[in-house]
């Protein structure tokens, strides 16, 4: 059995199963997913409820049997310098940077993996029953039915505007940053020169900010009615799109990823960070960076 600790926002929680899931699928093993971590948090939720997986949760008896708990600091830091196989002793492995980890690959029944996995490469040999788990689990509501088929009738091109605690919170704008204006109205020109007859809609979790501020010279649908109560119809729905333009944000990194439609561009900001760490393996080669 593997285990695949879950944490943080959604885009994260896809990014540690889809790692867990080809991890396991990799040794024939199981998955079970380690939700400790959301309960006593209030600024997240649990989200992979709202996708088809087939993994189950570990229960606390399930983690003590397995010998598995969270790793100290001294433990964390020995993965962290390459010593992960000492990590793996106590039952975790930890993510040891941010940068593809070819270590996962020896990996063996009982780990548990600790850490985001912010790459295609952890699971990109089992990327079709990463599509079929993260298939939505059920319809959507007759209003983002409507949304969902006026962007199946056309050349659809989604644009995720990130703010939210990137804007608001000092610290968490300082390490992420905001993706600028000038960015969306340069891969808005060039999703219009590469394109025939484009419509963008527009997804932010700043909607106000971004009706007034982000103007595009062509048809344009700023979809607000989901809000960030239900930010996984709006994944559904920019998942519907054709042509993608995303934040340095993981939740329209998966808007894109789940897309994958035939011809489909998909643009990211050249800077993800304003201070963090290497991220040449983030954004997959086919797609675009400015």
């Amino acid at each position: 059995m593997i285990t695949s600790r879950i944490l943080g926002g959604i885009g994260n929680q896809l990014f540690q199963y889809a790692a867990g899931l080809a991890v396991a699928s990799r040794l024939g093993a199981g998955l079970q997913l380690d939700r400790s971590w959301f309960a006593n948090r209030d600024a997240r939720a649990y989200r992979l409820d709202a996708f088809a997986i087939t993994a189950g949760e570990a229960s606390d008896q399930a983690l003590r049997e397995a010998g598995i708990r969270y790793p100290g600091p001294i433990v964390r830091s020995l993965s962290r310098v390459g010593l992960g196989r000492l990590a793996e002793v106590r039952g975790y492995v930890t993510e040891p940077a941010f940068t593809y980890w070819p270590g996962i690959l020896e990996l063996r029944d009982g780990a548990c993996i600790s850490g985001y996995w912010q790459s295609e490469r952890y699971f990109e040999e089992v990327a079709e029953a990463v599509r079929r788990e993260f298939a939505f689990r059920r319809e959507p509501d007759p209003e983002n039915r409507r949304t969902l088929d006026a962007i199946r009738d056309c050349e659809a091109v989604a644009i995720h505007v990130r703010r939210g605690d990137y804007a608001a919170n000092p610290r968490t704008r300082d390490y992420h940053g905001t993706a600028p204006l000038e960015y969306y109205q340069a891969a808005v020109r060039r999703m219009q020169s590469a394109t025939r007859d484009p419509v963008f809609f527009v997804f932010s979790d700043d909607a106000a900010w971004v009706e007034q501020n982000l103007r595009v010279s062509a048809r344009t649908v700023y979809v607000t009615h989901n809000g960030l109560a239900r930010d996984v119809e709006d994944l559904r729905l920019m998942s519907a799109c054709r042509h993608h333009v995303i934040a340095n944000s993981t939740f329209s990194w998966w808007g894109a990823w789940l897309a994958d439609s035939p011809g489909q561009r998909v643009i990211a900001p050249e800077r993800w960070f304003r201070s963090g760490p290497d991220t040449r393996d983030l954004i997959p080669a086919r797609w675009e960076r400015m």
